[in-house]
C-alpha cells in the first residue's frame, strides 16, 4: 500500500505534541463501565475506563478496556485527539495497543491520522464520518510456532458513528468501521442502547467483527454485552 511512513510519522508526532501541551491544562470528564460479555455460550467479565475532554478546538479521549475470558485476558488502550477546524470538520490522530484473543491477536499496535466530518451535532443527535490512513503491527497467536515477528503494514480506514437520544433517559448508539491493509482487514459493527438510572446508566450492546488474513481462514466473532456505566 503506497502510504508514506514519513508523512504519517510527522502527522502523528504533530498530534502527539498538541496532546502533550494540552493534557496538563485540560479538564477531564470520564466514566467507568463494568459488566459481562456473552459470546459462544461463555461469559467474560469486562471493565472499561473512558476519559474525555471536549473543549474545542482540541478535544481528546482515552479509553482502556480489560476483558477476562475463560482462558485468558484481553486488553485495549487507545488515545484519540481531534483538532476542530470549524463546527463540523476536524482532523484526528489515533494510537492503540491491544490483545484480542477472539481474533487470534497476540498483540497489535497502530497509529493513524485522518479527517472527520460531523453531519449532525446537537444535544440529541451526533452523526459523523471519518477516513484516514495508518500503520500497524500485529502478531497472531496461531503464527507463534513459526515466528514471533510482528506483521507490519499500512492501512486505510473508514468509520461512521451515530449517537441518538430517543427519550430523555434512553439513548442509542452505532459505530461501523472498516480497516483494510494489504494482507489484513477488519470490519466491525457495534450497536447499543443505554437507559439512564440514578447515578449512571445500564447499557446493552451487540458487536459483530470479522478479520481476514492472507493465507489464513477468516475469523468471525459476535458478542452481546450488558453493563452499568457510572459517570464522573
Amino acid at each position: 500500500m503506497p502510504i508514506s511512513i514519513h508523512v504519517l510519522v510527522r502527522s502523528f508526532l504533530t498530534c502527539l505534541l498538541l496532546a502533550c501541551t494540552s493534557v496538563a491544562s485540560a479538564e477531564w470528564d470520564g466514566d467507568i463501565e463494568g459488566g459481562t460479555v456473552l459470546r459462544d455460550g461463555n461469559n467474560a467479565s469486562r471493565l472499561r475506563l473512558s476519559l474525555y475532554n471536549d473543549e474545542r478546538p482540541f478535544t481528546q479521549s482515552i479509553q482502556a478496556d480489560w476483558i477476562r475470558y475463560r482462558d485468558g485476558n484481553g486488553y485495549r488502550l487507545g488515545y484519540l485527539p481531534r483538532f476542530w477546524i470549524d463546527n463540523q470538520l476536524y482532523l484526528f490522530g489515533s494510537a492503540e495497543y491491544r490483545v484480542e484473543q477472539p481474533l487470534d491477536i497476540d498483540r497489535s499496535y497502530l497509529a493513524s491520522v485522518g479527517a472527520g466530518y460531523r453531519l449532525f451535532d446537537s444535544n440529541t443527535r451526533r452523526l459523523g464520518l471519518e477516513a484516514g490512513i495508518g500503520y500497524r503491527g500485529t502478531r497472531f497467536e496461531s503464527a507463534l510456532e513459526t515466528s514471533d515477528a510482528d506483521q507490519t503494514e499500512g492501512f486505510v480506514q473508514v468509520r461512521a458513528y451515530l449517537v441518538q437520544t430517543i427519550l430523555e433517559a434512553l439513548r442509542a448508539d452505532a459505530d461501523i468501521s472498516l480497516l483494510e491493509g494489504e494482507s489484513v482487514g477488519e470490519q466491525q459493527v457495534d450497536v447499543g442502547v443505554a437507559y439512564r438510572v440514578g447515578g449512571g446508566a445500564v447499557r446493552l450492546g451487540y458487536r459483530v467483527r470479522r478479520l481476514t488474513r492472507d493465507n489464513a481462514p477468516s475469523i468471525e466473532d459476535d458478542s452481546t454485552s450488558i453493563g452499568f456505566v457510572y459517570g464522573f
